[in-house]
């Protein structure tokens, strides 16, 4: 069962204030419900043309933030990515981190671990991996906002471009709500059967 956006919000009650905004247009949301009847989301992240610039939290690097649920919990990842490394710059040398507001729970993607080569990669998880089973899921905290962050291991030269995300390159990132979320859509889900009666 597919819920839109817009149902979503009206149902938690912030259809004038949608938290499911982020810079520019690099994001997109779908909200099933699986057989167990829980809300599984997957945000989709346009890193098109997006660069990777310096070693993690320099000024220069490209931040996003997304606004989820509050204490959402990040439960699996996928990715299509093209690559290309500039320079002496390495392609397993380009990460993207996917972080909490205060950094105490995050997972961390290196899609061209051990291509030590610049030039251009294309590099796919062939499908969502899961991050709850080796412990890699991590919850936001209570202002919901997941935060990613494109960065080099190895800086080859400093305040310039390493590498670039080629055209349809993309992240998702699956989450469930929390468990306050997850009553109000169930509660939605329960009124949308009452009126069918």
């Amino acid at each position: 069962m597919k819920l839109t956006l817009a149902t979503v919000a009206a149902l938690a009650g912030i259809a004038s204030a949608s938290p499911y905004i982020t810079s520019g247009e690099h994001q997109s949301l779908d909200i099933e419900l699986d057989t167990a009847g829980v809300a599984v989301s997957t945000l989709t992240i346009n890193l098109s043309g997006m660069e990777s610039w310096d070693l993690f939290g320099d000024p220069d690097n490209t931040l996003l933030s997304f606004g989820l649920f509050g204490s959402a919990q990040i439960i699996a990842i996928d990715w299509s990515l093209m690559i290309t490394a500039h320079g002496a710059s390495w392609l397993s040398e380009v990460n993207i981190n996917l972080s909490n507001t205060d950094k105490s729970g995050s997972f961390n993607l290196t899609p061209g671990s051990g291509n030590d080569a610049p030039g251009t990669g294309s590099f796919s998880s062939g499908g969502f991996v899961d991050l709850v089973g080796p412990g890699d899921d991590f919850a936001l905290n209570a202002d919901g906002q997941l935060h990613v962050e494109l960065y080099e291991s190895f800086d080859d030269v400093d305040d310039a471009v390493d590498a670039t995300f080629g055209t349809a390159s993309f992240i998702r990132v699956q989450y469930v709500p929390a468990p306050g979320a997850l009553a109000v859509l169930g509660l939605g889900g329960f009124i949308s059967t009452r009126r069918k009666r």
